[in-house]
């Protein structure tokens, strides 16, 4: 089996690399190593759906993969679940791509710039079923996340956006990740666990630390269930 990890950072694939002793490249650009009798290349993006959308392109191009694994935290809006939880999403879309009009958010599919239900798209949203009978898959919560150029911290518009895709966590690279594996006919995995909770941007209430050691615990045992 040949397996893509791709993270927008390293320090949140590092935790998980060095289980398998193999985090020495500090960049961990171009990592590859074997594992039993499958090959895993790491992939390192860059933050964002630019870097994203450019770095996994480039790679999907040159290379095709069984499966795509994509590892990260995220901010989480429901408050009354756990910071550290890792969940696994099953939808993604792009959140703030579109016009303002007024007070009011149109997304390209209001824009009638793209239809909602033709390939890539499931009603707007990028989806993904790959492997979901996965023992360790199903233990986690199955989501809907939202992919943003900037991550939401004030009252109004995180309820406006709440209001339009009534999402269960926020990152930067996830529906750019689905989209190009979509596009290059790559089965894709996108797990996350929540650092911190989406509001008012107050550093204080984040635990990255438990992120990133939940993170590394889902993503190994995920991993281990598959090689």
């Amino acid at each position: 089996m040949k397996i893509l990890i791709v993270a927008a950072t390293p320090f949140e694939l590092a935790p998980l690399l060095a289980c398998f002793n193999d985090a020495g490249n500090e960049s961990l650009a171009g990592l590859s190593f074997r594992l039993n009798e499958s090959t895993l290349d790491v992939l390192i993006s860059g933050v964002g759906i630019h870097a994203t959308s450019f770095a996994l392109g480039s790679q999907l191009a040159q290379y095709k993969y069984d499966l795509a694994i994509n590892l990260g935290i995220a901010g989480g809006f429901d408050q009354s679940r756990p910071l550290g939880e890792s969940v696994l999403v099953s939808a993604d879309r792009f959140a703030d791509l579109g016009a303002q009009d007024g007070a009011a958010f149109l997304d390209l599919f209001d824009l009638h710039l793209a239809e909602a239900d033709s390939f890539p798209y499931q009603s707007g949203w990028l989806c993904s079923e790959a492997m979901k009978s996965n023992p360790v898959l199903s233990n986690l919560r199955s989501c809907k996340g939202i992919t943003v150029n900037t991550v939401h911290g004030e009252e109004k518009g995180i309820a406006d956006v709440v209001k339009r895709y009534t999402p269960d966590i926020e990152s930067m690279e996830g529906a750019a990740f689905f989209y190009a594996c979509k596009m290059s006919d790559t089965a894709c995995i996108q797990i996350r666990s929540v650092s911190n909770y989406v509001e008012k941007r107050n550093r204080e209430r984040w635990d990255i630390q438990l992120a990133l050691q939940s993170l590394t615990n889902t993503g190994l045992a995920f991993i281990e269930s598959i090689v």
